[in-house]
């Protein structure tokens, strides 16, 4: 009753003071001028705005007292569904590179311990997934975004992707994304013992085996097992491969080169 009293440029005027007097009710005023705007460049460049400054904001958390601090990534989330909703995935998956890229960096330096960062910017990831098939990206160049996602993520943020690598992409699509995989793979220098290299490299190996399995050419998958054994020393995947194959006489052979 009181604010009904109001005449519009009164409100106008008080809704300004209070913005000036209080930065959270300045900032949701923003955020709300923000999701207004109908034009879709000017909209991108508000929504990667945020992103730079919230994956750039300092985060940090004290387990012993209790206490910390954690960007809001809320502004970034909404203005990506707005995007989204308005058909401009395009620039969704635009943002999300950088999202993926700040986000890994933010999780990596601010000890993410209860899990609030990276729940955030999993959430906002997920939207660019949802956008990735209705983005004009060639069908297979998506499936390999969403690939190259998941190898460059060691926070379990883009667990999105998943939906796109089980959405129906023609066999032909994954035949090309299987070609792309192998000729990376062939380019992976030996592990050499360095088990980072080695996890990289069976990532990499394990996705590829998942292409050819979706391009119907799973009669190509023992002959990479056996070549990433004797190059990578992974003879267990490669023995499990086998005595699935009921093929129980090489999967000895090859335990037996393993051990």
């Amino acid at each position: 009753t009181f604010l009904a009293a109001y005449t519009q440029p009164e409100l106008v005027a008080l809704l300004i003071e209070m913005a000036q007097r209080f930065p959270e009710v300045r900032d949701a005023l923003a955020v709300r001028q923000m999701l207004a705007n109908d034009n879709a460049d000017q909209l991108e460049a508000e929504v990667r705005k945020r992103m730079i400054a919230v994956t750039t904001e300092p985060a940090w958390h004290n387990h012993k007292d209790r206490d910390g601090h954690g960007p809001d990534y809320s502004p970034v989330f909404d203005g990506l569904r707005r995007l989204l909703a308005r058909g401009h995935a395009d620039a969704v998956v635009r943002l999300g590179e950088q999202l993926l890229e700040g986000g890994i960096s933010q999780v990596e330096q601010s000890h993410d311990e209860d899990g609030r960062i990276s729940s955030a910017v999993s959430a906002c990831l997920s939207i660019v997934f949802q956008a990735l098939p209705a983005s004009s990206i060639a069908p297979a160049a998506q499936l390999t975004w969403a690939i190259d996602a998941l190898l460059r993520d060691p926070y379990d943020l883009c667990y999105g992707a998943r939906a796109v690598l089980e959405s129906p992409y023609p066999p032909a699509v994954w035949s090309s994304v299987a070609d792309n995989l192998l000729s990376r793979l062939g380019g992976l220098p030996p592990s050499a013992g360095d088990l980072s290299h080695e996890r990289r490299r069976g990532r990499v190996t394990d996705f590829t085996i998942l292409a050819l399995e979706a391009a119907g050419r799973a009669e190509e998958i023992i002959p990479l097992c056996e070549r990433e054994a004797a190059v990578g020393g992974a003879y267990q995947r490669l023995v499990a491969r086998l005595l699935a194959a009921g093929r129980r006489e090489e999967a000895e052979q090859w335990a037996r080169t393993g051990i």
